[in-house]
């Protein structure tokens, strides 16, 4: 059996309509903010530097670590950790009785090859000799003289001076230790002249020997110059090394944080 179609009179469709109207009806709008001025410009493409911060560590020109040349026995030592030293100030001194001893034997050795020398050549002139035996007898004077002066040279080793003019920045001997050759007894930094020593990545710009770069140091605004670029990169870490230099300053630190401006 077919539903039989609803009729609605046009009453209350009227009155159904207008209640949906009003359901449907927007929130009152609130007032609308006064316009803003706007300015256009044309877009202008600006080409400037670019830097990248690289950081590096300050470092002097000449620093060193001064070992023991001979064997021996550690005495007067009583320099300490900062302290100002002149070049060939005497730091320390090591005790080898037996390099005396060697001098000595070496001393006697050359005095007899010299007196045989001077025999020998007599001899020659009165016919009495060899011209072989006279260049024989040259020649022990010879070698008798060289193992004197490489005694001598050891002796002299004893005595440890600076190298240069600096301070000290290790100290790794005391009064009493016993030193073998080759046995590092401290380390001296120069206090005149700094440079400071990067690792620059290698993406970035190489920059050429003499180039001018800003520095950062102790607060301090530098202006230096590339000094030596290495032509290969590391292959760990990507860097290559490279060394500022800049003016003296007596405000600088060695191994102090620096900043250069790549």
């Amino acid at each position: 059996m077919r539903p039989r179609p609803v009729l609605l009179s046009g009453s209350l469709v009227a009155l159904l309509l207008a209640a949906a109207c009003e359901r449907h009806q927007p929130a009152a709008q609130t007032a609308a903010p006064p316009p803003v001025a706007v300015r256009a410009l044309a877009a202008e493409r600006i080409r400037g530097p670019r830097f990248q911060t690289v950081a590096g560590t300050i470092r002097p020109f000449d620093r060193a670590v001064v070992s023991a040349r001979v064997a021996g026995l550690v005495t007067g030592a009583d320099f300490g950790l900062g302290q100002i030293v002149a070049a060939g100030q005497t730091l320390l001194t090591l005790e080898a009785d037996e390099l005396q001893a060697r001098v000595a034997h070496a001393r006697a050795v050359a005095d007899q090859a010299d007196r045989d020398a001077r025999r020998e050549t007599q001899l020659l002139a009165q016919g009495a000799a060899t011209p072989e035996d006279a260049r024989a007898a040259a020649d022990r004077l010879r070698a008798a003289r060289a193992i004197l002066d490489e005694a001598q040279t050891l002796v002299r080793y004893q005595r440890v001076d600076a190298p240069f003019a600096g301070s000290i920045t290790r100290k790794l001997i005391h009064n009493g230790d016993f030193a073998a050759a080759g046995t590092p007894l401290f380390e001296i930094e120069a206090r005149v002249r700094f440079r400071i020593e990067l690792a620059v990545p290698e993406e970035l710009p190489a920059l050429p020997v003499g180039a001018e770069v800003a520095t950062v140091m102790d607060n301090l605004n530098l202006r230096a110059h590339v000094a030596e670029v290495s032509s290969a990169a590391d292959p760990v870490t990507r860097t290559r090394n490279v060394v500022v230099e800049f003016p003296p300053n007596p405000l600088v630190r060695s191994g102090t944080f620096a900043r250069v401006l790549w």
